[in-house]
């Protein structure tokens, strides 16, 4: 019998640039050391990330490593392997390019516990991300968008809130109750929103989701603006995957997919007469002032002039999203 009370569960493949720091900072956190293990599942890296994972499991014994028996797999598929090997009453999440806050795990612990013991529908805790310090322009820029409601639609992983309950959080700041995860499965197909996808069925099934403002990660983002743009591209890709498994999406996917459907069929209708051209010109104005309104905010949070950039990517986040939801429901 097990005398762990948590197994952080982290799913990586290539993260040799920050993996490192991700597990020191679950190492370095004030939950009693004996209490709990971390447990990685690799999804067949190709870089130096298993190398670096093995060298740190010399000197802690408490680190696993599990690669990925299969070619090809999903999020899903890894997140139901490592909880099917988890030695842990709980499996808290993180990623491998996250530094968890000092108190993080006991913060999960102590919620869900308490929570338990008012409602023992309650079966899993999340927190939100925060944006990791860098000296990295891009990366700093693009972390700042998605802590707005404009550039992440308000989801509960990028932005605070006072319910005590929620519909879902994301999986790099979590805990489950493992045997939930063990018997509900995370879904085999999916990658991208595999987490969303499984929390929707955890609420059909009558289970409760709780949320702590104090249970903190520190995200990094990507270093490019294209790759964020290709990365956001997929994420709307994965809602029309994610919408054919629950019949439910992210209205973030449909103020998206509106948005560039608009900005097409408006161009075209314009032409047709002065009233129609006056709307759409109205509509293109409303959404740049509010993409102004954001990008000040932001420039005021950051106070570096880069973030006058948000201006453009903003729509150019909202056209990619948008594009993938629309390329996979006609690409099937």
């Amino acid at each position: 019998m097990s005398n762990k009370l948590i197994t952080v569960g982290i799913i990586v493949k290539n993260e040799e640039e920050h993996i490192k720091e991700t597990i020191n900072s679950v190492l370095n956190n004030n939950f009693p050391k004996d209490k709990y293990e971390i447990l990685i599942v690799d999804g067949n890296s190709t870089d130096k990330t298993q190398n670096i994972i093995k060298n740190l499991m010399r000197f802690n014994k408490n680190i696993r490593l599990i690669i990925e028996p299969w070619e090809k797999g999903t999020h899903g598929k890894a997140r139901n392997l490592l909880a099917d090997n988890a030695k842990g009453k709980y499996v808290a999440f993180t990623d491998g390019d996250c530094i968890v806050k000092k108190n993080w795990l006991t913060v999960l612990f102590n919620f869900i516990e308490k929570e338990r013991k008012i409602n023992n529908k309650v079966i899993a805790v999340g927190g939100i991300r925060k944006p990791i310090k860098t000296d990295n322009w891009k990366e700093n820029l693009i972390n700042n968008i998605m802590s707005t409601f404009f550039g992440s639609g308000g989801s509960k992983g990028f932005m605070s809130t006072n319910k005590k309950y929620v519909d879902s959080v994301p999986n790099y700041n979590s805990i489950y109750l493992t045997k939930i995860i063990q018997k509900e499965r995370y879904s085999d197909n999916i990658g991208v929103g595999e987490d969303y996808e499984f929390n929707m069925r955890l609420n059909k099934e009558g289970y409760k989701i709780a949320f702590s403002k104090e249970a903190i990660i520190y995200h990094h983002q990507e270093k490019s603006i294209l790759s964020f743009l290709r990365q956001i591209y997929n994420y709307g890709k994965a809602q029309t995957v994610v919408y054919r498994s629950i019949k439910r999406v992210r209205f973030f996917a449909i103020i998206s997919t509106i948005f560039v459907i608009g900005l097409i069929v408006g161009f075209f209708v314009s032409f047709i007469n002065s009233i129609f051209f006056t709307v759409y010109l109205i509509g293109i104005g409303i959404y740049l002032f509010i993409d102004l309104f954001y990008t000040l905010s932001t420039l005021l949070r950051t106070k570096k002039l880069y973030s006058l950039f948000s201006f453009i990517v903003y729509p150019l986040m909202h056209v990619c999203y948008g594009m993938g939801v629309i390329k996979e429901v006609f690409g099937k």
